[in-house]
């Protein structure tokens, strides 16, 4: 039932959302990017921005089947933040459900608390330029994959079954190396894993590393691709504007976005 009200609240806020057209960095991205025209050309799509592969990899799969028609792009975008919605509905339902939640008062809610965290997530103000900007798809496919890392690696730590345990595992590593070539700021999905295990997750320190080093381990991916193949657009981007101006612009932005999460009002876009 829960996963049917998240559903259905996705489907009917983005309802009037299939229609729109290409806006803003959409032409860089998308319509103008003609590194995804043909989805076979694997190296084509992965020298556009190597670290934001994946991401590009699904614009090739909209644009083999439906080329620039915006309708395949913006469906594909609000099943994107419905799964993801579900998975924060999971991922509640699970920390609730921890050693640590599970003796508590707040736990006898588990239901209900996991389906208003997946309510609010997917229908929160501030999601709408993740979802119809369609190049924001970055940001949402990399919220989704986060989110699951997180959840598959919960869900393997509570399991008493061995090989399920493993299997999830190796799910929520292989999720995050997914994740880490859809949006390069996945790569904190590793500190999001130790800061759960030691919050959520009870256990002595030798078990802890066990489970946290494979994940250390990989952190250093997406630096040393960047590092090996710089992103033209990157370059482009400093060449036009200083860093001291790029970082205070983003310090801003950041203020704004932690500032509608709490009041989603004046809403530019």
């Amino acid at each position: 039932l829960s996963i049917a009200i998240i559903c259905v609240l996705g489907i009917v806020i983005y309802s009037n959302t299939p229609r729109s057209p290409f806006q803003f960095d959409d032409e860089f991205y998308i319509s103008g990017n003609s590194s995804i025209r043909n989805l076979s050309n694997l190296k084509a799509i992965w020298d556009f921005w190597p670290t934001r592969f994946i991401t590009d990899l699904t614009f090739a799969v909209n644009y083999h089947f439906g080329g620039l028609d915006t309708l395949g792009y913006h469906i594909f975008n609000i099943l994107i933040h419905i799964f993801s919605a579900i998975a924060a509905w999971s991922l509640t339902r699970l920390t609730l459900s921890t050693p640590v939640m599970k003796g508590s008062k707040i736990s006898e809610y588990s239901n209900i608390i996991a389906l208003f965290a997946g309510a609010i997530f997917i229908s929160h103000p501030m999601q709408t330029q993740g979802i119809t900007l369609l190049m924001e798809r970055t940001v949402s496919l990399g919220a989704l994959l986060y989110i699951l890392s997180i959840s598959l690696y919960a869900a393997s730590r509570l399991s008493d079954n061995r090989v399920r345990s493993i299997s999830l595992y190796t799910a929520s590593v292989i999720t995050t190396i997914i994740a880490m070539f859809t949006r390069e700021s996945s790569i904190t999905i590793p500190i999001a894993i130790i800061l759960y295990e030691i919050c959520f997750l009870k256990g002595s320190k030798a078990l802890r590393w066990r489970y946290l080093l494979p994940f250390l381990i990989i952190m250093p991916l997406v630096p040393t691709v960047i590092s090996l193949k710089p992103i033209p657009f990157i370059k482009k981007l400093t060449d036009s504007i200083s860093l001291y101006d790029y970082i205070y612009t983003q310090i801003c932005t950041r203020a704004t976005y932690l500032r509608m999460l709490v009041l989603p009002i004046s809403q530019r876009i």
